[in-house]
């Protein structure tokens, strides 16, 4: 028996070959939401209402934006529509197999088999989008990576019909030979951009994708991170926290943190898979020992995560269950634990750069894979440890936790080299990155005006 699922891919292709588009633009569109500066969402279904002079722009993958969506509907500029995942991928996936090879998503050799699933999905997007966006009133097309395939097709055929294509490229911390190596190897192989403009936190990102050849100078340019506007905001007025306890806080790290399309240790490439164990442990025998503090574990996520931390305190004879002062928080509010933290422990994250601003001691492990030949060239600000508290062993990473929870100041030089890092990799304390991104994304709009007017 026929699934549901290859029964509307049945559909979607007669229905495309005959020029219909309407049942599918119907659904999709029933399903597209807005979303408010709050977070809150709403059905979008159709155009703007009149008199309505916001932009409407579409996100691809919305849930990988962490926030940027809702700060440009904040600007009030923009109506800002999500497109559902499984949408996406439904419609996308119809036309190309999902076992075509990564890179062939974006420039498949000549007369492969790849190079014809995108010349028919792209000519049946042009006549669907065409219709979609006719309907919903859209100016533009957002994507949060250069390298997402399921964004990728939907995007360069909104190009192709003269709705643009903007990638706010999140990935950004280049800040390790071999994370800046390995993005520069990965971005020549995907031939040449095919949107309107990239839009990037550092300089150091967009001279990459120049070098490469993906992107030409006026397709790419660097502005800093939008949902660090409010974040700066908030560091300059910010108050010490008062609290009866003191707090420890450690963002955790997957075993590819900073590895091109490695998460957790695979087999064949593991990553820093005995820093986390070790480092985690050692975390843990921390809190153990310091009964009076609470000691935070920050998970990106939970699910997989939960089973390498059994993994890590089973290798070390530890149950955090018997650790009552030791909490384990999947997805939580980062920039609000650092305020309320008195020390950081993490590895290879921006949220090291965030905390750093905010004055807060941190300390960052540095030993076993991070001290090898092979994975030591993918640490992270190497060269800017001066800023920091490094940790040569998971003994020294209790004895700097400890200590700095008894003397938490950080001296005015490291702080100002602190700030200067957080401009060079995230964006500038002058907080105006939302401005930068809204003249950037109308002004791409603006340009595409008489080409569609002219298709009109």
């Amino acid at each position: 028996m026929a699934t549901k699922g290859a029964i509307l891919r049945f559909g979607v292709r007669q229905f495309g070959k005959l020029g219909l588009y309407w049942p599918l633009v119907d659904m999709m569109a029933r399903a597209i939401v807005e979303i408010d500066a709050d977070g809150s969402t709403r059905p979008a279904i159709s155009a703007r209402p009149e008199g309505d002079k916001r932009r409407t722009l579409l996100a691809l993958s919305p849930d990988r934006f962490r926030g940027d969506l809702r700060v440009l509907a904040g600007t009030g500029a923009y109506r800002v529509l999500m497109v559902p995942f499984e949408w996406q991928t439904r419609l996308i996936f119809t036309f190309r197999p999902t076992s075509t090879p990564v890179l062939h998503f974006y420039d498949p050799p000549a007369n492969s088999p790849a190079a014809r699933h995108k010349t028919v999905l792209h000519q049946y997007l042009r006549g669907f989008l065409a219709s979609l966006y006719r309907r919903l009133g859209v100016d533009a097309v957002l994507s949060a990576g250069v390298h997402y395939r399921r964004d990728y097709d939907w995007g360069a055929a909104s190009a192709q019909i003269g709705v643009p294509f903007v990638i706010l490229h999140r990935e950004c911390f280049n800040a390790s030979p071999g994370a800046r190596r390995e993005n520069l190897e990965r971005w020549r192989a995907m031939g040449r951009f095919a949107g309107s403009l990239i839009i990037v936190h550092n300089d150091v990102v967009k001279q990459g994708l120049l070098e490469s050849g993906f992107a030409r100078e006026q397709e790419v340019t660097a502005l800093g991170c939008l949902r660090m506007d409010r974040f700066v905001a908030r560091v300059a007025a910010a108050a010490a926290p008062e609290a009866d306890r003191k707090r420890a806080v450690f963002y955790s790290f997957p075993h590819g943190s900073g590895i091109l399309d490695l998460i957790w240790s695979d087999g064949k490439r593991t990553g820093f898979e005995q820093l986390f164990n070790r480092s985690h442990a050692a975390f843990a025998e921390f809190a153990r020992a310091h009964p009076e503090t609470d000691c935070v574990l920050a998970l990106k996520w939970g699910g997989n995560w939960h089973d390498k931390l059994r993994t890590a305190f089973q290798a070390g004879g530890i149950d955090p269950a018997g650790i009552p002062n030791l909490r384990i928080l999947d997805e939580p509010d980062v920039q609000a634990l650092s305020f309320s933290a008195d020390v950081i422990c993490g590895f290879n994250s921006t949220t090291l750069l965030e905390a750093g601003i905010i004055g807060k001691p941190i300390v960052i492990p540095v030993f076993a894979e991070a001290d090898d030949a092979h994975w030591g060239e993918f640490v992270k600000l190497r060269d800017a440890f001066d800023a920091f508290d490094i940790a040569t062993s998971p003994e020294q990473l209790k004895t700097h936790l400890s200590a700095r929870l008894t003397d938490p100041y950080v001296d005015a030089d490291r702080l100002a080299r602190r700030r200067a890092l957080f401009e060079t990799w995230v964006s500038s304390l002058d907080g105006d990155a939302t401005d930068k991104y809204a003249r950037a994304i109308s002004a791409q709009i603006d340009a595409a005006m008489p080409r569609r007017a002219a298709a009109a």
